[in-house]
């Protein structure tokens, strides 16, 4: 009954966050997801190993870190 409520409260803190222009739609999504996944086992949380695939950039986008940092490096020079 308690992880209940709590679960609902996470619910809607991500809603008012997405609202607010803090998360982003697919941020909001994974965290639901994950908030109903460990509703489902007693005494679990998300954890950060939950959430650090989420943070892993895909594609083209991964470049963007390197490519940033040569031309801060060629500006520096």
């Amino acid at each position: 009954m308690f992880g209940c409520h709590i679960t609902v409260l996470f619910q809607v803190s991500y809603w008012r966050q997405f609202e607010h222009g803090i998360l982003g739609r697919s941020a909001v999504r994974k965290l639901l997801e994950l908030t109903e996944t460990c509703a489902d086992k007693f005494g679990r949380y998300i954890t950060l190993d939950d959430i650090r695939a989420s943070w892993k950039m895909k594609g083209v986008y991964r470049l963007f870190p390197k490519i940033v940092s040569l031309e801060m490096n060629m500006i520096m020079c």
